[in-house]
């Protein structure tokens, strides 16, 4: 039986061999790479889930306080205020509601990035433009407003990329013009 076994191992070529050596070199090359890539979310499911969260927030606050939070880091929700993509802030409250926006931050299509001598680290007094791709992003407002003594949530989106968020609500249970609700 080891002699049929040896004999199998023997009929293969020298161009099978080296394919696979180089199948198993190039995948222990590339895989790392591909499993070190951190999962990021899309910039808007991170905008919605910021202005869903900060909304709870205001109806655990409302609940605990009897009044709603002008201040995002009274919540304890341990987000940031500025992302990459966006400004968080809220923007307007009173005794019924309260008004947390997301704002769309790429206003410029580029950015610098300072330049560095290869292999030495050391900075040069020369910047880079970098273009930054086509990021068409919306731009989201939350309110938490009371009815019939309970309190109820909305987020809105503008319908169109834009870098100013619907804040101007006339009535609680609409989004402002320019805007849908999500």
């Amino acid at each position: 039986m080891s002699t049929k076994q040896s004999a199998n191992f023997r009929n293969i070529s020298l161009v099978d061999f080296i394919a696979l050596i180089f199948l198993v070199v190039f995948s222990m090359a590339i895989l790392p790479s591909f499993l070190r890539q951190p999962i990021n979310p899309s910039p808007r499911s991170e905008a919605r889930q910021y202005i869903a969260s900060i909304n709870k927030g205001q109806q655990a606050y409302y609940y605990e306080n009897g009044e709603f939070s002008n201040n995002i880091p009274d919540l304890g929700l341990g987000i940031e205020l500025e992302t990459r993509n966006y400004s968080y802030k809220i923007k307007e409250i009173n005794s019924k509601n309260a008004i947390a926006t997301a704002t769309n931050k790429h206003n410029l299509p580029y950015y610098y990035q300072r330049r560095y001598l290869p292999f030495f680290g050391k900075r040069l007094p020369f910047y880079r433009r970098i273009h930054l791709p086509k990021i068409h992003l919306k731009s989201y407002s939350g309110i938490v407003y009371l009815k019939d003594g309970t309190t109820q949530t909305m987020i809105c989106e503008t319908d169109e990329p834009s870098l100013t968020a619907p804040d101007n609500f006339q009535s609680f249970d609409q989004c402002p013009l320019g805007s849908s609700a999500l």
